[in-house]
């Protein structure tokens, strides 16, 4: 089984902090979940609720060393 890395985008999300995004990042989850892989969480704010994550899938995303949400990854719960 080949490991892969998939993106919130791939599946529809839309990093404005104004779009719910639950179904486009359960999809990317899901999707990692068949080969245990990795959801890259592209820089943006991503409106989401209530996610289910499979066994030995990652989820990662990009940090930063100030409180600014520009150019990092923000996951807000609903």
């Amino acid at each position: 089984m080949e490991k892969k890395f998939v993106t919130y985008e791939e599946f529809g999300a839309i990093g404005d902090g104004m779009t719910d995004c639950t179904a486009a990042i359960q999809k990317a989850l899901d999707d990692a979940a068949k080969t245990e892989g990795c959801v890259m969480v592209p820089p943006g704010k991503y409106l989401t609720g209530e996610l289910k994550m499979g066994k030995r899938t990652r989820l990662e995303g990009y940090s930063a060393w100030n409180f600014r949400a520009d150019g990092v990854s923000v996951l807000i719960l609903n």
